[in-house]
């Protein structure tokens, strides 16, 4: 009997076929099952290496086997002379087809999983875990009262906080540790994200007067190297913590100091609480958080008023995301209080960090002093994020930029997803022109179980800015999806206008109008997208509201937010009243401004000014305004790195044109356009550009954007007849105003 005959009869064929079958679904099951147990990713591989080795073996056992109703048997050898008929009928060729087709399927499959998973290897490999380096992970609520989620929260907070204070150790900030409360993906992965080399984890219980604390030390492949569970009453908790922290510390290296019992505890557990809660609405920040958010850490002084931490609290809380008229008449307080907790405790981070933040917003900065008390908190902590956030912003403001950047920096190490590290870092990448790098950068975010809403509205602006419309509108909707259709559709109404779709502009700008809250911007809003469309009676209608204070109150706003209204009075409102505002911001002629101002800015407000004076019949300072926007934007140089940014080249080339250098201003605004710039509509709608850009060499130029922004058009048209994104924002609003409603 022939060989293949021989295979056939001893049913090796059907073998072949069962394990292919099987081998395909059990790759299935793990790559579905094994994310969400926690098994490391490695594992698929091994699966996948295991199945192809175990082929040949199932095939020798179906040689010299057989599978019967009976149980396994040993295959009998052939008769003499018996034969086995080799044609193949209909059913045979359906068998060998699909067999065919789930072995190429588990081959390509098996490569792409291996390549995959080799990837991702790589990545981690590229990606720095420090041998001693750990993030906390939310402790979960064991309490059958979900409401007291903010107990739970604050002891891993508390137990991050004491793990900071050992030396050698790197301790991942609060908000990149946090962002996987309630997290599906495996420890492995999240570790791969944070860039650790371990997870704590764990539980809190409390049951009257005691609360159990369940702990659990996790290395990065996603095995426990560690765990405890530990009891006591409620005013003991703190030696709960610590005695976590301390053994979490033995584990991790028995060359790491054990952290030191700090001042900042309490015997008192309402006061414990209470400080909690008001720590809850700091970091969640809900609409108005400030207000429970004080009396919580003033209900905590009450309770105990030699426990440190709530005072810092209340600082906060009195002067943070509140206007000027409320900042000034909480400062005193705040600092008093702030005062009151270094009284109590001198080593309370916090206290230095909150001091910082109040020197550098004050009505009279006290930077080096401010500097000086952020580099103190962070020594003694750290982990606090918006300490390196305030600490870059004070060295910025003194113009040490190299020290703001590494202030951004260690930041990152610390607390690498931490949303505002992130976005101010990406304007480095923006500076440099490198729109893919800020692209990438902000793309982290995305990693994140729930990632923040402004991370889609950041991209878009990227994509917008580098002159990808189709690409600022798409993720313009996903912010929109984010934030339940409550925020983004001004941005959205821009873009549409941007591409010459005033219809669809206009129904998200009415959309924008019907939702936004704050006064004031509504009316920038409104301002802006009339000057856009060329509707200059329109804007300065709306610009009467302003000068009215229809609705609004200055005081309640940040110093200096009339700024943006000033080139509206010098294009077309009050040219007088546009000369007032903009000298008082630039000095006569634009003599105030320095180089480390944002120059191209300043150019621009310089040309607005310079087009103030000869509205109201000033040409010769006209002139020499003129002559210092343009004697500036040489200064600066478009050969710097940010100096290629669409927008400023574009700026450069007004300047230019302006001029009537029309030579220099057309090879600058074909510079521009190749970078993205994308303005065609704004230009043909403002007097201002219009004025500028008259001379005939420009139209050809202009005419190539023109195609550009319709090839664009075709896209975000196509996109929005596939998929009716109206009726979907329709049906978010629904939903929010549903949940909303009692």
């Amino acid at each position: 009997m022939k060989f293949w005959q021989e295979l056939r009869r001893r049913r090796v064929y059907r073998l072949a076929a069962l394990y292919i079958v099987g081998a395909w679904l059990s790759i299935q099951v793990g790559d579905i099952f094994f994310p969400a147990w926690g098994v490391p990713d490695t594992a698929l591989r091994y699966l996948i290496m295991a199945a192809a080795l175990c082929f040949p073996i199932a095939l020798v056992f179906g040689w010299f086997f057989d599978i019967t109703s009976g149980g396994i048997v040993r295959t009998r050898d052939a008769g003499m002379g018996e034969t086995v008929d080799l044609k193949l009928g209909g059913a045979d060729y359906l068998l060998l087809v699909a067999l065919a087709g789930i072995a190429l399927a588990i081959l390509v499959g098996s490569v792409e999983k291996i390549r995959d998973t080799s990837n991702e290897a790589i990545a981690a490999a590229s990606t720095e875990k420090p041998e001693y380096s750990v993030a906390v992970l939310p402790f979960e609520n064991m309490d059958p009262n979900t409401d007291t989620g903010y107990f739970s929260d604050g002891i891993s907070e508390e137990i991050l906080y004491k793990l900071s204070s050992v030396s050698g150790l790197k301790v991942l900030g609060r908000t990149s540790s946090f962002a996987f409360k309630d997290s599906d993906l495996g420890v492995p992965r999240i570790s791969d994200i944070l860039g650790v080399r371990y997870l704590l984890s764990g539980s809190v219980r409390r049951e009257a007067n005691t609360v159990r604390l369940t702990a659990s030390l996790t290395d990065d492949e996603g095995f426990q190297v560690w765990g405890a569970t530990f009891d006591g009453e409620l005013d003991g908790v703190f030696q709960l913590q610590s005695r976590i922290a301390e053994q979490v510390a033995k584990q991790i290296s028995d060359e790491l100091t054990p952290p030191t019992v700090a001042a900042r505890e309490t015997q008192n557990v309402e006061a414990y609480q209470q400080y909690l809660i008001g720590r809850e609405y700091f970091h969640e920040r809900p609409p108005n958080w400030q207000e429970p958010a004080a009396e919580a850490f003033r209900s905590a002084i009450d309770e105990d008023p030699t426990y440190a931490p709530p005072y810092v609290g209340l600082a906060d809380a009195l002067t943070i995301n509140v206007g000027t008229r409320a900042f000034r008449a909480n400062k005193g307080t705040a600092y008093d209080a702030i005062a009151r907790a270094l009284d109590l405790d001198p080593t309370l981070p916090e206290a230095y960090a909150s001091r910082g933040r109040l020197l550098i917003y004050a009505d009279e900065p006290e930077l080096e002093a401010a500097v000086s008390d952020l580099e103190k908190s962070l020594q003694l902590n750290p982990t606090q994020a918006m300490a390196y956030n305030w600490l870059a912003n004070a060295y910025g403001r003194l113009n040490r930029n190299e020290d703001a950047e590494n202030a951004y920096d260690r930041g990152l190490a610390i607390d690498p997803l931490n949303p505002p590290l992130v976005f101010n870092t990406s304007d480095r990448y923006v500076a440099a022109n490198d729109y893919d790098g800020a692209i990438l950068h902000i793309s982290k975010l995305l990693d994140l179980p729930e990632p923040p809403g402004n991370t889609y509205s950041m991209l878009s602006n990227l994509f917008a800015s580098s002159g990808r419309l189709p690409d600022a509108v798409s993720w313009t909707k996903e912010a929109i999806r984010a934030n339940g259709g409550s925020t983004g559709m001004g941005e959205l109404s821009y873009l549409y206008d941007l591409l010459g779709m005033t219809a669809d502009g206009d129904y998200w700008f009415e959309q924008d109008e019907a939702r936004q809250s704050d006064p004031l911007v509504l009316l920038l809003h409104q301002i802006e997208t009339l000057l856009f469309r060329g509707d200059l009676e329109g804007a300065a209608e709306k610009l009467r509201r302003f000068d009215a204070r229809d609705g609004f109150d200055l005081e309640d706003y940040p110093p200096g937010i009339e700024y943006y209204f000033a080139p509206f009075y010098a294009q077309f409102g009050r040219p007088e009243t546009g000369v007032e505002m903009l000298e008082a911001q630039l000095g006569k002629n634009g003599n105030n401004i320095a180089t480390e101002d944002d120059v191209y800015d300043a150019i621009m407000r310089l040309y607005t000014l310079a087009y103030a004076y000869e509205k109201t019949g000033q040409p010769d300072n006209a002139q020499i305004t003129r002559k210092r926007a343009l004697a500036l934007g040489d200064e600066i140089g478009k050969d710097r790195p940010f100096g290629k940014n669409p927008e400023n080249l574009f700026v450069l080339a007004f300047g230019f044109a302006a001029n009537g250098d029309v030579e220099n201003a057309s090879l600058t605004l074909k510079e521009a356009v190749a970078s993205g710039w994308r303005g065609y509509y704004e230009k043909i709608n403002d007097p201002f550009m219009r004025d500028a850009f008259s001379a005939p060499k420009y139209d050809a130029i202009f005419d190539d954007v023109k195609a550009e922004v319709d090839r664009q058009r075709e896209i975000v048209e196509a996109a929005d007849a596939e998929h009716d994104f109206r009726a979907e924002f329709e049906q978010l609003v629904t939903e929010r105003s549903q949940q909303q409603s009692p």
